[in-house]
C-alpha cells in the first residue's frame, strides 16, 4: 500500500513538474536579430517580394531596434516597383536554433496588416523536405483580415479531434492542412493592434500542440511571473491539435519563422475578397494584389512587427 502510494504520487509530481517550464533562449532587443539566419531564395509560397539578408534589412531600414527598446521588422514603404518584377523587399527570419517541443511565447504590440500583405509567426522543420517534419503557424493573416489564423502541416497519417479549443477545427487531416480560425475578432490586424498587442503562446509536447491568445491585460500570471505553468491559469486554448498523430514523429527539429511577403499564393488569389484592396480593371486578383503592391508604398504603413520579446521555454 505505501509503494503504491508513493507511486501515485510521483506520477503525480511528475505530471506537474511536466507542466511548468523554465526560460531557454531569450529573444530579446540586445541579442534579436543575430539569433536568425535571413532567408534571401525565392518565397516558397510565390509571393511578390525579394527576401533581403541582414546588412541590407539594417541598411534599408527593415530591422532596427526602436528607441522605446523593441524590435522592429518592416518592409519598404518608400519606393514603387515594377509589378512584373521580382517584387517589394522584405525580411524572412529563422532562428538559427533548432527546437523539439517546449513553450514558445512571442510578446508584440503590432502585427503587419494591409492590402496584399501575408505575415506570420511559425515553427518549421526540414523546409526541404516539407511537410515531413511539420508545420505549426501561430500568427498567420492576409490582407485586411481580423480574425488570426491557426494551422498545422504534416506528412500523411496524422488527424487531430477538434476538441477542447475555443475554435472549430476544419479540417482534421493534417495532410494538406488541418487547422481553424479564431473566433475573436481582434486576435489580428486593426482590432489586435488597436489594443496595443498582446501575447501568442504555442506549447508543443509529445502529445498535443495548443496555442493561446492573450491581451497584455489578460496575462496568466504564471508567466507574468516567469514558470509557466499551462496547466495551472492559461485556460482553454485556441487551438488544440490533437489525437490520431504521431507529434514526435511528425514535428521534428523546428526552426522559428518571422516573415513578412507580398500576394502569393493566399494573399493573391484572396485580394478581391476584401473591399477596401483595390481590384484593378482587367486585372485578376492576383496581378491587382501585384499592381498595389508596387505602386503604392503610401498604403503599406502598417505593414509591420512591432516586438517587446520573444522567448522559448523548456520543461524544468
Amino acid at each position: 500500500m505505501l509503494s503504491h502510494s508513493i507511486s501515485i504520487l510521483f506520477l503525480c509530481l511528475a505530471s506537474y513538474s511536466e507542466a511548468r517550464y523554465a526560460l531557454s533562449d531569450n529573444y530579446n532587443p540586445a541579442n534579436f536579430f543575430d539569433k536568425f539566419e535571413y532567408w534571401t531564395a525565392e518565397d516558397p509560397t510565390h509571393g511578390y517580394v525579394q527576401y533581403v539578408n541582414q546588412s541590407t534589412a539594417r541598411s534599408t531600414g527593415l530591422i532596427k531596434n526602436t528607441t522605446l527598446g523593441g524590435i522592429y521588422i518592416g518592409v519598404d514603404t518608400t519606393n514603387t516597383y515594377d509589378p512584373t518584377g521580382p517584387g517589394r523587399p522584405s525580411v524572412r527570419l529563422q532562428s538559427l536554433a533548432r527546437y523539439n517541443h517546449g513553450l514558445f511565447v512571442l510578446d508584440l504590440s503590432h502585427i503587419p496588416w494591409g492590402c496584399g500583405a501575408w505575415p506570420a509567426w511559425w515553427t518549421v522543420g526540414d523546409v526541404t523536405q516539407w511537410p515531413k517534419y511539420g508545420e505549426i503557424d501561430i500568427i498567420e493573416g492576409v490582407n485586411t483580415n481580423t480574425n488570426n489564423t491557426n494551422k498545422m502541416y504534416t506528412s500523411e497519417g496524422c488527424t487531430v479531434a477538434g476538441t477542447g479549443e475555443l475554435g472549430t477545427m476544419n479540417p482534421l487531416n493534417c495532410y494538406g492542412g488541418c487547422g481553424l480560425t479564431s473566433p475573436d475578432s481582434t486576435s489580428y490586424g486593426a482590432g489586435f493592434n488597436s489594443k496595443q498587442g498582446g501575447v501568442y503562446v504555442m506549447e508543443w509536447t509529445s502529445d498535443y500542440i495548443r496555442i493561446w491568445s492573450f491581451s497584455h491585460s489578460n496575462i496568466p500570471s504564471s508567466l507574468s511571473s516567469g514558470s509557466p505553468d499551462t496547466s495551472q491559469d492559461f485556460g482553454t486554448p485556441v487551438a488544440n491539435f490533437q489525437g490520431d498523430c504521431n507529434i514526435d514523429e511528425h514535428f521534428q527539429d523546428h526552426q522559428i519563422v518571422l516573415d513578412i511577403t507580398w500576394c502569393g499564393d493566399w494573399a493573391g488569389p484572396t485580394f478581391q475578397n476584401y473591399p477596401s484592396c483595390p481590384l484593378t480593371s482587367g486585372m485578376s486578383s492576383w496581378d491587382s494584389c501585384k499592381q498595389y503592391v508596387a505602386n503604392h508604398p503610401e498604403g503599406l504603413s502598417e505593414v509591420y512587427w512591432a516586438i517587446k520579446n520573444m522567448r522559448v521555454y523548456q520543461t524544468a
